[in-house]
């Protein structure tokens, strides 16, 4: 009868166990997912900050223009 109570007890660890290892899946999945996210958006910062660089630049010279 012991026996069958310890066996008994640990298919439901077990059952929880594949559970949570199913949730710690689908949480790396949403991780790798927002990571890809992240590097889009860091790559479209890139491309912000290059054009900033070169609105900066003109700015400079429409400066130097409007003084002579």
């Amino acid at each position: 009868m012991v026996t069958a109570q310890v066996l008994k007890a640990t298919h439901t660890v077990d059952d929880r166990v594949v559970r949570i290892d199913d949730r710690v899946a689908r949480v790396d999945e949403g991780v790798a997912r927002i990571d890809g996210r992240v590097a889009s958006i860091d790559d479209r910062v890139v491309h912000v900050d290059e054009r900033v660089a070169g609105v900066e630049g003109r700015s400079f010279s429409i400066d130097i223009g409007a003084q002579t």
